[in-house]
């Protein structure tokens, strides 16, 4: 075991040894995209070293924007440990109701202990995008926790359920704990097959999210994410003046993965409607959020968790909801 932690830790030294003679993702970014302005988030998590892998103390990502429409409700878990499956009693609206789906937000890594986050809008239908509206809401402020890795040092870290020891070991993350969960629940994902008519890409550094965009949208691209300006209480928040349809057709999302090093998972899904829509809390609160609304849901599962709260069935209406703050919204220009 020792020779082999040594090995490990001689073969991180090359890498790193390495990287510091590669081309910055950043210039990688200019050169590839040089009419697309690199998103704050972008920045802010390249700011990070393989140091600070070692350093972390929770992961962050926005895993549960996958799991909510993928996947049966069953597959969820909490932290904690605790399923949360919705009831009846959490969705008091008929089933011609089209009024917003208010239910316990369901965060498989963010500290969900605090009562004031417990209540949220998750899923909603696209003509309550209209001014005047309210949406129960709790926007976190995206923290910035992991490193984006460039490739060279990425390419030589393995990526696959079938290492998943060796991937622990070299990222020092405990094997029992919930981070080493979170690492497993997310390689999974990655490795799971592409629904019908989805294109999916797990990116493991800045130069392979731009490579799989501009294979799929090309180069003249616009990028965005939700802006939270302070993390707020959750609240009740009123759509004001200014929503706009941003892309159709054609977009690709890519969520942020709980890892311990920034993994996107990025997926193309036709048949979509990306709008902006500027919000406003009962405390004064500004959100510039981003909107999707998914027009074919037919190959949805049906046990899912939009599917349950919204009380329809796969195909049958489009289904919306809001990107959290770090998930990156990619569309032709």
């Amino acid at each position: 075991m020792e020779f082999r932690c040594l090995a490990l830790f001689f073969s991180l030294i090359v890498m790193l040894m390495g990287a510091q003679a590669a081309l910055p993702p950043e210039v990688y970014w200019e050169r590839m995209l040089p009419n697309t302005p690199i998103p704050k988030g972008i920045r802010e998590f390249s700011k990070l070293g393989f140091k600070d892998i070692q350093e972390q103390k929770e992961i962050s990502g926005s895993l549960e924007q996958l799991l909510v429409w993928r996947w049966p409700s069953s597959k969820y878990e909490l932290q904690d440990g605790v399923k949360e499956i919705p009831s009846q009693d959490k969705t008091p609206y008929g089933p011609k109701s089209k009024e917003n789906v208010v239910i316990r937000e369901v965060v498989p890594v963010a500290n969900h202990h605090d009562d004031d986050h417990s209540k949220s809008t998750i899923f909603f239908f696209e003509e309550e995008l209209k001014r005047g509206a309210k949406l129960d809401m709790h926007f976190r402020k995206m923290k910035y926790l992991a490193p984006f890795l460039s490739r060279e040092i990425t390419e030589h870290i393995p990526f696959s359920s079938e290492k998943i020891n060796e991937i622990l070991e070299i990222l020092t993350v405990k094997p029992e704990s919930w981070n080493a969960k979170n690492v497993e629940k997310s390689l999974e994902i990655c490795e799971e097959p592409a629904m019908n008519g989805e294109e999916k890409h797990c990116a493991t550094s800045v130069e392979s999210m731009v490579d799989f965009v501009t294979s799929k949208l090309g180069k003249n691209v616009h990028v965005t994410s939700t802006e939270v300006e302070i993390e707020s209480k959750s609240q009740e928040f009123i759509v004001k003046d200014g929503v706009k349809i941003l892309a159709e057709e054609e977009t690709i999302a890519c969520h942020l993965m709980n890892y311990p090093y920034v993994v996107f998972y990025c997926h193309k899904i036709s048949n979509t409607t990306a709008h902006f829509v500027p919000l406003e809390g009962e405390d004064g609160t500004r959100v510039k959020a981003v909107a999707v609304c998914h027009k074919d849901t037919s190959e949805w599962n049906p046990d899912s968790l939009a599917m349950q709260v919204l009380k329809v069935k796969p195909g049958t209406s489009p289904v919306c909801h809001f990107f959290p703050d770090g998930a990156l919204l990619w569309y032709a220009k």
